[in-house]
């Protein structure tokens, strides 16, 4: 997580366009993290391992 609010992060740029496209890759990567340690907690407790 960043220490800088979202607000902050889709104002830094000039284009509306781009400061969307910004806080939607933070968004992305922070659920594709979220999902690849439940996926990974998900398997050590099945026994699998990664």
């Amino acid at each position: 997580m960043t220490d800088q609010p979202v607000s902050v992060i889709y104002h830094a740029y000039t284009a509306l366009w781009a400061g969307s496209l910004a806080v939607g890759c933070l968004f992305l990567l922070m659920f594709s993290v979220l999902g690849a340690t439940a996926l990974a907690a998900s398997l050590c407790r099945r026994g699998d391992g990664l």
